[in-house]
């Protein structure tokens, strides 16, 4: 009897030392993110803070420079008269003037075109009344040609207007070679490259935010994720977009509800196509912009050229690649530039001509490059809603990149936006984008 209760007694106890050994390597096992900060926190991004400032709308107002004088061209008013309105059904303000947001600058560990490690720089808004983020802004910026424009540095324009609404948070990337990159080339028009600065720096600014006491809502409980820009910035929306798309752990935990983009060059063979037969160039730096962009993000399938390669008689040799990377010219100052040198402004005073008919052996890499960056072609549809906004009347992202997106996205994701004004005038009709962003709720739009 004896020998039975030992028996018994040492049973019990093995049991319990090997419930004891699996509770134990449970607690090694790995907890799947569940939300923005636990997917933030498996998948670190190390940074540091730059600078945290407070600014009010007045701020906001004084800093609008050309983008009020473009706003009241295009709508007959000023931006305060434009504005206040909005905010005030916003945020219920009886003085919207009042309102405040925080302007913090982060440097984060990114990586360059190489994967290697790369010290870059972005920027992030919120109200300083939010303890909680129930909602996020990924914002791709537009085409710059300066250092003074990256976003880190002149964040004011949409950022701020978005981040003083409770519990937003707007974050925009600089792209390599904009911020504390550049002194680099910037890989223009490279969609992953775009994608992965934002998505870099959106788990660096979570990772502060926690850190300074903000909590993040659940995604159940109505946390969402949006990607927006015009431009440049349109196509990087949607390059995050797809991005996201790509990585199911994330879409979930950051509560993605899709893309809203404007005039973005989505496609850049039908881009290419126009250019060559339209005659005059609105933007006479973009062919040599895109192709140097190319080179930067693709040095591999590109050895052996260099951005004179690419051009025509007038602009070999003039230094037109030192111009673009210097970041000390903005895109008109680079358009006149390169229009006076080339003796002219269409697409065969720019490209050397065999590589403007597609015949030579230069154009080969080019060709692969723009394929790989054509978010049109039909390799990957959204799961979530697209809303695109596109003038009919763009002269320098042709309307022909929404038709491509038409083409290639199933209706039930893509949606495009009657809101356009079909202006003529590109940087105008980016300007309205941002006005019907703010003013028509896009955010509880039923697109979404």
């Amino acid at each position: 009897m004896n020998m039975k209760r030992f028996f018994v007694f040492v049973c019990c106890v093995l049991a319990l030392l090997l419930a004891s050994c699996s509770d134990d390597s449970r607690k090694d096992e790995p907890v799947a993110p569940v939300n923005m900060l636990t997917y933030a926190q498996a998948n670190p991004v190390k940074y540091e803070v730059q600078s945290v400032e407070t600014y009010t709308l007045k701020d906001l107002y004084d800093h609008f420079g050309d983008i009020a004088v473009a706003a009241k061209e295009l709508l007959g008013k000023a931006p305060r008269q434009i504005l206040n309105p909005i905010l005030a059904v916003y945020t219920g303000a009886e003085n919207p003037d009042t309102l405040r947001f925080m302007k913090v600058v982060l440097n984060y560990a990114g990586t360059d075109v190489n994967g290697k490690e790369l010290v870059q720089s972005g920027v992030l808004c919120y109200s300083p009344t939010s303890t909680t983020i129930s909602e996020q802004v990924i914002i791709s910026r537009g085409t710059i040609g300066t250092k003074k424009e990256s976003p880190s540095i002149d964040g004011f324009w949409p950022r701020g207007l978005m981040a003083v609404l409770p519990g937003e948070l707007v974050l925009s990337a600089d792209f390599i070679g904009f911020g504390t990159t550049s002194n680099l080339p910037h890989p223009y028009l490279a969609a992953d490259v775009t994608a992965k600065s934002q998505l870099d720096f959106t788990i660096a600014a979570t990772l502060y935010l926690n850190s300074v006491g903000v909590k993040f809502v659940a995604p159940e409980d109505g946390f969402r994720t949006y990607s927006a820009g015009a431009s440049q910035g349109g196509e990087g929306a949607l390059a995050v977009h797809r991005a996201i798309e790509q990585n199911p752990t994330l879409e979930k935990c950051c509560g993605f509800k899709g893309s809203y983009s404007c005039d973005g060059p989505y496609d850049l063979q039908a881009t290419y196509d126009t250019y060559k037969t339209c005659g005059k160039l609105e933007m006479t730096c973009a062919m040599p912009m895109v192709i140097n962009g190319m080179i930067a993000a693709y040095p591999d399938l590109f050895e052996g050229y260099v951005l004179d390669d690419y051009l025509s008689e007038n602009l070999k040799g003039k230094g037109v690649a030192e111009w673009i990377n210097s970041k000390k010219y903005e895109v008109s100052e680079l358009n006149a530039m390169i229009a006076r040198a080339a003796g002219g402004d269409e697409a065969a005073d720019i490209v050397d001509p065999e590589v403007l008919a597609e015949t030579s052996d230069a154009w080969i890499p080019l060709k692969i490059a723009i394929e790989y960056n054509n978010l049109a072609d039909g390799s990957w549809t959204p799961r979530n809603k697209a809303v695109f906004h596109h003038s009919k009347n763009d002269p320098i992202v042709p309307y022909a990149n929404l038709q491509s997106i038409v083409e290639a996205f199933p209706s039930s994701t893509c949606i495009v936006s009657d809101k356009s004004l079909d202006l003529s005038t590109h940087f105008l009709e980016c300007i309205w984008y941002y006005a019907t962003f703010l003013s028509l709720s896009w955010r509880v739009d039923e697109a979404f």
